[in-house]
């Protein structure tokens, strides 16, 4: 049985279940076509927006601990798990802030805003994933996504 996860580290593949078109004895005539390389996948689902952004990091993971890229999976570690101290820079927000009222919904916070209206989001890309695909179904917040505040933010406001 031939074991193929999309990773193997096989150069070429003459089975035809994953990907040769012809049947085997054709494809023991021809030159067997060779596997997409693991930078080569990343590129490709890299462009494909069906690709979930955390699935597409996984990979990076695995080519970096290959190619032996200590920094990078460090990164892509924090990407995957969530940042729990200083987040890098493009993954500092900035919004209106809002309260929920339980009789009038959602509304802008009034007064001095600027300390809330910016902040890190440390939050796992699955959890980011998982936000954007309820905003797209109009789970959302009003426009756009809710990203909660820290918990020692949110009972000092409660």
């Amino acid at each position: 049985m031939h074991y193929f996860d999309g990773l193997c580290s096989l150069s070429r593949c003459t089975c035809p279940q994953f990907g040769c078109d012809a049947g085997e004895e054709q494809a023991a005539l021809e030159e067997p076509r060779p596997l997409p390389s693991i930078i080569e996948q990343i590129q490709r689902h890299a462009l494909d927006h069906s690709v979930p952004i955390s699935a597409l990091l996984r990979r990076v993971k695995l080519a970096a601990a290959k190619l032996g890229l200590g920094a990078v999976e460090d990164w892509v570690d924090q990407e995957l798990q969530g940042y729990t101290s200083d987040v890098p820079e493009y993954r500092v927000l900035q919004g209106q802030p809002m309260v929920r009222n339980p009789y009038s919904g959602w509304s802008p916070i009034g007064g001095s805003v600027k300390g809330l209206s910016k902040r890190g989001n440390g939050q796992s890309i699955a959890e980011i994933e998982h936000l954007l695909a309820n905003a797209a179904k109009g789970m959302g917040f009003i426009f756009g996504i809710q990203i909660p505040y820290a918990a020692h933010l949110t009972r000092r406001t409660a």
